[in-house]
């Protein structure tokens, strides 16, 4: 059967609706997993960001510059290629402690939120450039202290789900795009079956009937129905034929005496 001709046929046509209702599903509830995994992810980071904030905080109340400034010193020895990143600033945006050489200009600020790249031209240890996510606290006196995370893993992580998306979404696609091809060929045969045979059958071949294949589906239920169908019709035509051939003998026997009358006058 032609590509095109099976396209256009109903059940082609019934496949893509509910291969488009499908794949609508998974794609909502693969946007949904996307959705609360990044969610989590970021909202994670952000509380860490602000929990370093608050404790930073703290330790400037209680031991003042010079103990913010021993504070932060001691957390980038600690991890010096951990995932934190610090800078304190003075007014003028003079390095005091951290572990990025300077403010970063190229940073994007989005709801207090500052996301930049981390790179050689900011001193951060590493040859790759990495996304990162930070927020900046005003410190008395004019000073700001940079808190941030790289965040190179949790965009890692969402490249990987965005991929498996599109990935799924591309296998339900040709899944059913592939099931609806088969199921129209399936139903197609079935179709033109009937037709070749109903084509015969209006040709004047009364003998023949449509097969089955014994599944008592829907198709060999119209298979029966239609061949109970020629059944009685050709009852009824048989029945006719035997009124006819009564007729006819019952109308010989006059016309013969007509016709030797005729003769006889003639």
């Amino acid at each position: 059967m032609k590509i095109l001709s099976l396209l256009r046929t109903s059940t082609f046509q019934l496949a893509i609706m509910y291969m488009v209702l499908f794949a609508t599903s998974v794609f909502i509830l693969m946007g949904f997993i996307y959705w609360a995994t990044a969610g989590y992810m970021s909202s994670q980071t952000d509380e860490t960001i602000e929990a370093e904030i608050i404790g930073l905080a703290e330790q400037y109340q209680r031991q003042g510059l010079n103990g913010l400034i021993s504070v932060i010193r001691e957390r980038v020895a600690r991890d010096p290629n951990g995932k934190a990143i610090y800078l304190f600033t003075a007014r003028d945006f003079i390095k005091l402690a951290g572990n990025i050489s300077k403010w970063p200009e190229d940073g994007e600020v989005q709801e207090g939120w500052l996301n930049f790249t981390l790179g050689e031209n900011l001193g951060w240890p590493g040859e790759e450039s990495r996304p990162a996510r930070a927020r900046v606290f005003i410190v008395p006196g004019g000073l700001r202290l940079l808190v941030g995370r790289d965040v190179n893993e949790f965009m890692a992580v969402k490249q990987l789900v965005e991929r498996a998306i599109n990935f799924g979404m591309g296998i339900t696609f040709a899944l059913a795009m592939l099931g609806g091809i088969m199921m129209s060929r399936s139903t197609a045969k079935r179709v033109e079956l009937i037709n070749q045979t109903s084509q015969r059958i209006m040709q004047g071949n009364l003998s023949i009937r449509i097969p089955d294949r014994g599944t008592n589906d829907d198709f060999d239920q119209l298979a029966r129905n239609l061949n109970e169908m020629l059944d009685r019709i050709v009852q009824l035509m048989e029945g006719i034929r035997h009124i006819s051939d009564n007729i006819a003998h019952d109308l010989r026997t006059p016309l013969t005496r007509l016709r030797n009358q005729l003769e006889n006058t003639l």
